[in-house]
């Protein structure tokens, strides 16, 4: 590990690789102003939306850049640079995989046949006849409730009839025989 590593981090730039490192501080330069130039005429609270989260990022990542505090949490020291971490020696050996020549899994699934044929017809044809038997059976179930209803409806309609007409039949009763 090299002594910077042990120095707080000031910028994340010495952190990235030198190709990447030269192309963050062209953006850097570039972006800052353009910034500034759209944000001109933004709102005031939009402004201060990004104040705040800029200054939120900085103080995070000089917080997750300085060493003491990476030690005390346990993760690893950052890498100069970006250089590869060192590999770790493994435990975990490649071992080629072996024939199944002589292995057979027993099962008990079975086809099933259906109006359009196998189940397991997973082709566009039978994937639209599904749907559309589908449709068919959800239509039909919903017009024989619907039926249901309008019957019940008509059933209810007809006794109310019946019971007006009753009344109106004593009505004229009761009045013919007090005009009589």
């Amino acid at each position: 590990m090299s002594p910077e590593a042990d120095v707080p981090a000031q910028n994340n730039i010495k952190y990235l690789p030198e190709q990447q490192a030269r192309m963050m501080s062209v953006f850097n330069y570039v972006v800052t102003p353009l910034t500034l130039v759209v944000t001109l005429n933004m709102a005031a609270g939009l402004q201060w939306f990004f104040l705040i989260s800029g200054l939120m990022q900085v103080t995070q990542s000089l917080i997750f850049q300085n060493t003491l505090f990476r030690r005390w949490v346990g993760l690893p020291p950052m890498r100069i640079g970006g250089e590869p971490a060192a590999a770790a020696p493994s435990t975990i050996h490649w071992q080629a995989p072996t024939p199944a020549a002589g292995r057979t899994v027993g099962t008990t699934a079975r086809v099933v046949e259906g109006a359009e044929g196998p189940a397991g017809d997973t082709g566009l044809r039978g994937t639209f006849a599904g749907m559309k038997k589908q449709a068919t059976e959800y239509m039909d179930r919903k017009q024989q409730r619907q039926a249901g209803v309008k019957e019940d409806e008509y059933e209810q309609r007809r006794a109310r009839e019946d019971e007006e007409k009753k009344y109106t039949r004593g009505q004229v009763k009761r009045m013919a025989k007090t005009k009589r």
